[in-house]
């Protein structure tokens, strides 16, 4: 049923220094998840392949709907037909495409898709006096729609069909309807061009988001939709165990992972949060077996059903919301840096990120913020900065795991400052909650377009 995976499950590291020479302490690498197939979803593979198949060969049907509430794998599905895709093109199988995604709850306003894709498609900007400037929504647009109409040489590969993957739609054209609207029917009228070589896959959780749209882009949405059904508790309980393979899998009960599975199928069947659940309720035992002065104790000890409760109550959308309201302005920063490098991680096949990467990332969103671009931020600053991801392990939005642990109570302040960068940084909030938490912070409107 799981078909065909990427080889390799969930890597893990022994460390036996500092630990009493019995303590295996497993280095979370990633909780994987196939390139190839997905588990129960690979009938709505077969669908994605054989609408982007029929784009390629020149049918006139070149949008597709995917609706469903979150965490279903609307995504995963196309990124994994998208996979199949290019290896099929690889072998001459297709023509030449190209893909790429705007993720609408991480565009700081509608107009900016505009840039985001000019810019996707290798368009730098303006060069003035030996400085590049970004274009306008407007311009931006204007060539678009040149490009698009006429096929205007843009990109090297102008004849090369181009496959956007809207996501999060409903999170753009619902907030912001009136300039939303107006740049969905752009996208979705550029299909409809003669000669066009766009392509349009619009996710959105909303089922009826075509019939809440003006009518001139409900029609262009086509008769081309896939509902994702939520998984059922079975559904939910094979996937966590693929994704989390048998390297993971072993440090828990039966019970627990049973607990887990229970209640996402029954609040929603988002397999996202069920990972980040078992992610979190296994970091916080690993940093408990490691205080355990007794190895018995440890070998008989497992991630009980109590641990995996107290995970869910952890990281229930409410609490991560409320959690991140009462941080300071510097701590929120701090967390949007560390929610990129997570980001960035797992698109790079890990889990964890080190203090130096948060510190990079913080500083540009730091400059940006307060104007100053090319001031050198002192000691006490970083001081700062390391304070502010103490508090958020105290909060439990992020865990950490260190080399030299000497012993400190999880969540605790008691890393040395020196340690720090021997520090792998875990983020235990999917990166959707945190976004939507801090949507409205002024460092989130300044992100730049390959954060996006």
């Amino acid at each position: 049923m799981e078909g065909d995976t990427k080889e390799g499950g969930s890597e893990l590291s022994a460390s036996n220094e500092n630990n009493g020479g019995f303590c295996n302490e497993p280095q979370i690498s990633r909780f994987w998840v196939p390139t190839a197939r997905l588990p129960c979803r690979e009938f709505e593979i077969d669908q994605v392949m054989g609408f982007l198949q029929g784009c390629l060969r020149g049918s006139p049907e070149r949008c597709m709907y995917i609706s469903g509430v979150p965490g279903t794998g609307k995504t995963a599905v196309v990124r994994c037909a998208i996979q199949q895709m290019e290896l099929k093109r690889a072998r001459g199988e297709v023509p030449h495409f190209q893909y790429t995604e705007i993720n609408g709850m991480t565009v700081p306003d509608p107009y900016s898709a505009y840039t985001i894709l000019l810019h996707k498609l290798g368009h730098r900007g303006t060069c003035s006096r030996g400085s590049r400037r970004s274009l306008a929504p407007a311009e931006a647009a204007r060539l678009l729609d040149r490009r698009f109409r006429s096929k205007s040489k843009i990109s090297k590969r102008t004849d090369s069909t181009l496959i956007v993957l809207l996501d999060e739609m409903d999170a753009l054209v619902l907030n912001n309807s009136s300039a939303a609207q107006r740049v969905l029917y752009d996208f979705l009228d550029w299909t409809i061009q003669r000669g066009s070589e766009l392509v349009v896959i619009g996710i959105a959780n909303t089922l009826d988001l075509p019939e809440r749209l003006l009518p001139r882009l409900a029609s262009r949405l086509g008769l081309n939709r896939i509902v994702f059904k939520p998984y059922s508790k079975d559904q939910v309980g094979l996937i966590l165990r693929h994704r989390l393979g048998p390297e993971l899998s072993r440090y828990f009960h039966a019970d627990a992972i049973e607990l887990c599975t229970r209640k996402i199928a029954a609040i929603s069947g988002d397999i996202r949060r069920a990972v980040a659940i078992c992610l979190h309720a296994y970091t916080v035992w690993n940093r408990r077996c490691r205080t355990s002065d007794v190895r018995e104790e440890f070998e008989a000890s497992k991630i009980s059903a109590i641990d995996v409760d107290e995970a869910i109550r952890e990281l229930t959308p409410s609490s991560v919301k409320q959690a991140i309201a009462q941080l300071s302005d510097i701590e929120q920063i701090v967390l949007l840096s560390a929610a990129l490098c997570s980001r960035q991680a797992m698109q790079q096949e890990s889990e964890t990120f080190r203090f130096h990467q948060i510190w990079n990332r913080f500083q540009q969103l730091y400059r940006q913020q307060t104007g100053q671009a090319h001031s050198q931020l002192g000691l006490d600053l970083a001081e700062q900065v390391w304070h502010a991801l103490m508090r958020l392990c105290s909060c439990h939005l992020l865990s950490y795991v260190s080399p030299s642990f000497s012993g400190s109570a999880p969540g605790s302040n008691f890393i040395r400052y020196s340690n720090l960068s021997e520090c792998d940084f875990v983020m235990n909030p999917i990166f959707d909650d945190v976004a939507f938490a801090l949507r409205g912070h002024k460092a989130f409107a300044m992100l730049s377009e390959d954060d996006l």
